[in-house]
């Protein structure tokens, strides 16, 4: 008797766990609504990222956290002409975006130009290299050393988009 006086109001005595079950298990079928929504965010960035045809394209979206670092982590880009992949934040660099590879540097670069600065133009007369603001420390130095090492030798394919793929598929 306690339990039902306890069960009055947004108190239920349904576990959400139970209701989240397939119909097969005996269940709701209810999906778990934060994780749909982080598949749709995913899903609009990669639109953003791979149909520049869609009517969206180009507007800002302020996604979860979550889904931005699991879209992140999730997708690589095979480098073509470099239009849309963006030097800083995407995974061009050997399978790893240049903020992963160098925490520090990035540190160093204002938000705005991480942002915005595509692969294209980064590479274009070295531009990448005025991004780097302020005092350089030493770890911040080898990691600019070590950037400069990775993307010297790396030629674009004028004629070739970019070509980005899910690590989590075939």
């Amino acid at each position: 008797m306690e339990r039902e006086e306890q069960a009055k109001g947004g108190n239920c005595l349904v576990s959400w766990a139970k209701v989240q079950r397939p119909y097969m298990f005996g269940s709701l079928g209810v999906h778990y609504l934060e994780r749909m929504s982080w598949a749709l965010c995913i899903r609009w960035l990669w639109f953003m990222k791979t149909d520049p045809s869609k009517p969206w394209f180009g507007l800002l979206v302020n996604n979860p956290k979550q889904a931005q670092a699991f879209f992140q982590m999730a997708v690589t880009v095979n480098i073509g002409n470099v239009i849309s992949s963006k030097f800083w934040t995407d995974n061009w660099l050997q399978g790893k975006s240049v903020a992963d590879l160098a925490p520090n540097l990035i540190l160093a670069v204002p938000k705005r130009v991480i942002k915005k600065r595509t692969v294209s133009q980064a590479l274009s007369n070295r531009g990448w290299v005025v991004d780097v603001k302020g005092a350089l420390t030493v770890q911040v130095f080898i990691e600019f050393l070590k950037v400069w090492e990775l993307v010297e030798g790396i030629v674009l394919h004028p004629n070739v988009p970019d070509h980005f793929s899910w690590k989590f598929s075939s």
